[in-house]
């Protein structure tokens, strides 16, 4: 168990009190202080101990070799995390984050926190912010297909007639990020462009990223002409298969990004300022109001609890999201991201985030994966989530957590299993209670 060492004065884990009881053997270098060993958590898989404080990151405490009453041959490493958790979206309609280039994997860059009305700065990051995941959306709006008018193919390629792309987009004009819009025709022409499900008319055109050029602008959407990217060259189509090429075909956008990167900021230049080591590239430098910071920080607390369940780790309860609980992606579980980067599908495997409906600020205290169902134990009453039966996997699309009793777990006290029951302490430690499940 975490322990206080007689000797030095500092934490560490009880490895084994053999042969003398006296004299044991202790795990030290460990990353906290005795103040913090009462509010520690615990959750295991096979020979790594998972350990949840409300005031660091998850630690892992695992054992190297069956000698386990060596220290040696234990390791104590931070659990990191992969796009996520998060804490909710922005909700300022005139707040927008803008990176300095897409970046990639381990590529550091800018992001600058701004008024989009005005450009002005707005205060964000915090020096505790470091170490803090940050994720930034597409705010580009896809245009819909309606239409291709194939090209002739020359002698010479290059003298070639391109194929023409028509689109619609009723919501917004195409291209556009929020209320900044691309601008004019000249503005996008050599732009790369992806298209995507596409469905009908040319499948060859899907999942796969052409130049445009000569493009013009109508109110409800335009046209475009497509060449190679690598050669330059017009992409005639003019050998396709008869397909119909009217109504609607799929999708197309801007560059051929993900529609979500995300990173980890490394450094907090200022308040309106960070340096972000990129995880995954940015899907554009534009300024986008969609989104959102890591859930678990110095700055708004650390998970104080967690469990397994259903192949993911679940965890719950900091200090800015008390009644809060997050999932890790299915099978992963150093990967929190809520969908998927490329098109921003959310999946049944994706992480899940649940925050508890109460009338009261009732913090998660301990979380159990059970039969029944994920039992979350919380300073004002008992809760069990699962899916829609008590077989069925939780998903993003397929879960209910509803409140079983009010009574309140004690913070320190694991509850225990018994038979079809769960005994725990209510919250003031005089009364046992069994919780049937």
């Amino acid at each position: 168990f975490f322990r206080k060492d007689a000797s030095t004065g500092e934490p560490g884990v009880l490895i084994n009190t053999i042969p003398d009881p006296d004299v044991p053997t202790v795990k030290t270098g460990l990353n906290f202080v005795d103040t913090e060993l009462e509010d520690l958590k615990f959750a295991q898989s096979a020979d790594v101990l998972y350990v949840f404080s409300p005031t660091r990151p998850i630690y892992k405490l695992k054992r190297l070799d069956p000698d386990d009453d060596n220290p040696a041959n234990w390791s104590y490493t931070k659990h990191e995390t992969e796009d996520g958790p998060y804490a909710p979206f922005n909700s300022d309609e005139d707040h927008v984050l803008t990176p300095s280039a897409l970046g990639d994997q381990t590529s550091e860059v800018n992001v600058s926190s701004k008024k989009r009305s005005d450009s002005s700065n707005v205060n964000l990051f915090v020096a505790t912010d470091v170490g803090r995941h940050i994720r930034l959306e597409d705010e580009v709006l896809p245009a819909e297909v309606t239409g291709i008018t194939r090209g002739t193919e020359a002698t010479n390629p290059e003298d070639s007639t391109p194929a023409t792309i028509t689109f619609t987009n009723m919501d917004s004009i195409f291209f556009t990020s929020g209320s900044n819009t691309v601008g004019t025709a000249a503005d996008v022409e050599g732009s790369r462009v992806e298209f995507y499900k596409i469905t009908k008319g040319e499948g060859g055109l899907n999942d796969n990223v052409f130049i445009a050029k000569n493009f013009t602008f109508t109110s409800g959407g335009g046209t475009f002409k497509l060449y190679n990217p690598t050669t330059g060259y017009p992409e005639t189509f003019e050998g396709a298969s008869a397909a119909d090429f009217s109504g609607h075909m799929g999708y197309c956008r801007l560059e051929g990004q993900e529609w979500a990167g995300w990173g980890t900021i490394k450094t907090v230049t200022n308040a309106y300022t960070a340096v972000v080591t990129v995880g995954s590239a940015f899907p554009s430098t534009r300024p986008t109001l969609n989104w959102r910071l890591g859930a678990w920080s110095a700055t708004t607390g650390y998970a104080s609890t967690g469990t397994f369940y259903q192949d993911r780790l679940w965890a719950g309860n900091t200090t800015n999201q008390p009644q809060t609980l997050w999932s890790s992606v299915t099978g992963a579980w150093g990967c929190f991201s809520p969908n998927d980067l490329e098109e921003g599908i959310v999946l049944a495997t994706n992480a899940i985030t649940v925050t508890l409906a109460s009338q009261q600020v009732n913090g998660i205290r301990h979380l159990i994966g059970d039969t029944s169902g994920l039992l979350i134990m919380t300073s004002g009453g008992e809760w069990i989530g699962r899916g829609s039966s008590p077989t069925a996997a939780i998903t993003p699309e397929d879960m209910s957590f509803q409140q079983q009793s009010a009574y309140g777990c004690h913070k320190t006290v694991l509850p225990q299993r018994s038979h079809s029951a769960l005994l725990f302490m209510q919250r003031d430690g005089e009364v046992c209670r069994e919780q049937k499940c």
